[in-house]
């Protein structure tokens, strides 16, 4: 071989290798991956911007409306419209946007409305057609007849099903009802006329704060419909119901997250079934198999925001989430610009792909639990998300980064990090877990040794704080030392640590306020958890980088449970 022709060789290995590696936020589930590719600017502005619905239609268009402004107070309407696949976006200059829309059979982009909070048992549904992009359209209205007296309000999006029906959820409150209940209605004339077809979920009981409402449904490949039910919000469950008969009749409720709103849901063309909802965050929930049975959780977007998104398929393996950045109830998000976001994924589905099981011996202990030895950093298993920590192969910013190492003190891969940094944010550097809410205690337990024993400070600390009596504790680990939190202030309670490794648990009591910490199964300090005035979450915080957090650490293994 000459010289030229090893030099493009060596060059086509190099590109090969290059390609053929996942980029860093890749996401390896079971029986696929999502891999994010491209995050675009939808708008922005200084008023708060909620309420995403979006839709797309096979000439590459999409429209969406959402709102401007504070929800219930100064909010209005805004339509925008992407021409070509969500890369650029305007406002649309005339009434058409992506709610309660579908494509009818003769190729037009259609979209139905009903928001009628008068009691009655006859209802007008607008039915408007989209002739061409450049605004021409006409509109048809028809009346609806409901089997009771209520109000009505079409929600979400169409399903044309397999047999060519429309079907159109909703929710409704009947006469002298205190709550909601989602229902399904049925066309079968390309969407001119439609008729009641059943009661999705009601709350007789009264077991819900606003009872079912926001919906969304999805047809799998064996000709189940799935809905999903909204039933509060952050508090209650997302729930879903599943129909073998075309949306006549629907089985067991069954739980699909803690909470969660405005579902939306798609089969993607190669079987996989994602959903997206949540609130405070915003989550993917997907399902490799298509079944509706296995889902998988991964974080969009955890901040603030009214949690209402949208999910769109652009091509196969390729879907499109678009959600705001913004406020929703003036008191979750501090800055003063809102902004609404299309961000791009890859959903891969492989079934050879595998998650590790954890083989731990402490991971038995915990109902929730994380190791190193699967290799792969704490987000990995979307049990905790890094805030300034990076990855030490992609930068050592800061002095504040983790690796995956391997010790001849451990039969497996441990966790280095380091918390070194000198200015915020990466001064105040952490993984976090939001946990569930009104919970009365967890207790949290891990393994470590600090790694720089010329410090005198606490080089790790995991920090809990239960929101329902607005409490909060945590345990630093420093050489020879450990640190609480109590009466407002930080104690070092000095202990035989050394420079190996050590167990710690942090057990909190939310119904006595106090906490307990153990070193090594031994009990070395009892106190009380310290009240907080200002509002707080659920959360376990590990590491901490803060104020009186610096250091580095090999951490073995991490877990907790609700108490």
């Amino acid at each position: 071989m000459n010289l030229k022709c090893l030099i493009r060789a060596f060059a086509v290995l190099i590109t090969a290798n290059v390609f053929a590696a996942d980029p860093f936020g890749t996401e390896i589930m079971d029986g696929g991956k999502i891999i994010p590719r491209n995050l675009v600017l939808v708008g922005s502005t200084n008023e708060h911007m909620n309420f995403c619905f979006a839709n797309n239609f096979p000439d590459g268009t999409i429209y969406m409306n959402h709102s401007e402004g504070i929800h219930t107070v100064t909010e209005y309407g805004v339509i925008r419209r992407s021409l070509d696949g969500g890369k650029t976006w305007e406002k649309t200059p005339f009434p058409f946007g992506g709610f309660n829309t579908f494509v009818n059979k003769k190729g037009e982009k259609c979209q139905i409305g009903c928001w009628d909070d008068n009691i009655s048992d006859t209802h007008q549904i607008h039915l408007r057609m989209l002739h061409n992009n450049q605004g021409k359209f006409s509109d048809h209205y028809s009346t609806i007849k409901l089997p009771f007296r209520s109000t009505f309000r079409l929600h979400r999006e169409v399903l044309r099903t397999g047999d060519g029906r429309l079907l159109l959820n909703g929710y409704l409150r009947k006469e002298n009802a205190a709550k909601l209940t989602a229902f399904v209605i049925e066309s079968k004339d390309d969407g001119k006329t439609w008729t009641y077809l059943a009661t999705i979920m009601e709350d007789t009981t009264n077991k819900y704060p606003e009872g079912p409402n926001e919906t969304a449904m999805v047809e799998l490949a064996n000709g189940d419909i799935l809905a999903y039910v909204r039933t509060g919000g952050h508090l209650t469950p997302l729930v879903q119901f599943r129909s073998k008969d075309g949306g006549k009749t629907w089985g067991d409720m069954t739980e699909v997250d803690k909470g969660g709103v405005n579902p939306a849901a798609r089969l993607l063309k190669n079987g996989t079934l994602v959903l997206i909802s949540g609130r405070p965050n915003l989550y993917l929930y997907i399902d490799f198999t298509g079944t509706g049975k296995n889902y998988q959780k991964y974080t969009v977007w955890k901040g603030s925001g009214s949690s209402y998104a949208s999910v769109l398929e652009l091509e196969p393996n390729k879907i499109m989430v678009i959600y705001d950045e913004s406020d929703f109830g003036s008191w979750r998000n501090g800055s003063r610009f809102s902004r609404i976001m299309a961000v791009t994924y890859d959903v891969v589905k492989d079934d050879a792909l595998k998650t590790e099981k954890i083989t731990h011996p402490e991971a038995k202990n915990y109902k929730f639990f994380y190791s190193p030895e699967c290799k792969y950093s704490l987000d990995y298993h979307n049990l905790f998300m890094p805030y300034c920590v990076f990855d030490k192969s992609v930068t050592k910013t800061k002095n504040t980064w983790y690796e995956i190492i391997e010790i001849a003190e451990r039969p497996y891969p441990v966790l280095h990090l380091e918390f070194k940094g000198e200015e915020p944010p990466f001064r105040f550097s952490h993984y976090a877990k939001d946990i569930a809410e009104d919970i009365n205690g967890m207790e949290v337990g891990w393994e470590l040794r600090v790694s720089d024993m010329s410090l005198d400070t606490p080089q790790f600390r995991a920090l809990v704080q239960l929101e329902k009596n607005s409490l909060l504790t945590y345990v630093g680990c420093g050489k020879d030392a450990i640190f609480v939190f109590e009466d407002g202030k930080q104690k070092k309670i000095p202990c035989k640590i050394g420079d190996g490794f050590n167990s710690y648990k942090l057990i909190t009591d939310a119904k006595t306020k106090s906490f307990t910490a153990l070193v090594n199964g031994k009990e070395v300090y009892r106190g009380k958890m310290v009240e907080q005035n200002g509002e707080i979450t659920n959360r376990l915080q590990i590491g901490d980088g803060s104020n009186q957090v610096h250091g580095a650490v090999d951490l073995s293994y991490l877990g907790f449970n609700y108490r």
